[in-house]
């Protein structure tokens, strides 16, 4: 683990000395995503999806980030028993955007991570639950459109684990920070002064 975490320092700290993304702003901050999420299985129906993500932009066209996902699905409320299903993620995210000519652009992307299953049963309507989990990795492509500081995406969560829950989530969020500034970034201020 100490290894792993040090891999990813050098390579944040890597990209931060020498990367360059002079038409976008450095970070952006998915401060809350929200949207509907569709199980695989056949156990829940659809429900929840939320999340949220810090990404750098690497480049014009790359952004590296952390975020997390988690996801909660209804039961049949009308059965003696109802299954609630909980999904979350930890996640290590790449994003390849198409355009990186204004504020508008598509993109695909992946996560990688640590993924946290587990259902709740309720019994008759009291109030005893039985909750049963499992965590293993996992992986999440995903494609999406940016709309300035509007963030659409769909996103198959895929756990690796048997027993594991996989379900697809298209969400929406609200972007801080970010943008499109036509390559005035202060960071290319900084570099043309220097030289």
């Amino acid at each position: 683990m100490k290894r792993l975490s040090l891999a990813v320092t050098m390579i944040f700290s890597s990209l931060l000395m020498f990367g360059q993304a002079p038409s976008y702003v450095d970070f952006e901050w998915d401060v809350f995503r929200f949207g509907y999420a569709v199980p695989l299985d056949g156990d829940v129906d659809g429900g929840l999806a939320f999340g949220g993500e810090l990404r750098y932009n690497a480049t014009d066209n790359f952004s590296i980030g952390i975020g997390g996902d988690g996801a909660i699905f209804g039961g049949d409320f009308g059965a003696a028993n109802t299954d609630f299903g909980i999904t979350g993620a930890s996640l290590l995210l790449g994003d390849y955007y198409f355009s990186n000519t204004s504020g508008q652009r598509g993109f695909a992307g992946i996560g990688l991570g640590l993924f946290s299953t587990g259902t709740v049963t309720v019994t008759n309507n009291n109030v005893e639950e039985v909750i049963k989990g499992t965590t293993g990795f996992g992986l999440a492509p995903r494609i999406g459109y940016e709309f300035n500081h509007v963030r659409l995406q769909g996103q198959y969560n895929l756990t690796l684990k048997e027993g594991q829950s996989n379900y697809f989530g298209v969400t929406v969020a609200l972007t801080l920070w970010g943008g499109y500034n036509g390559g005035s970034s202060s960071r290319s201020s900084t570099r043309e002064t220097l030289d």
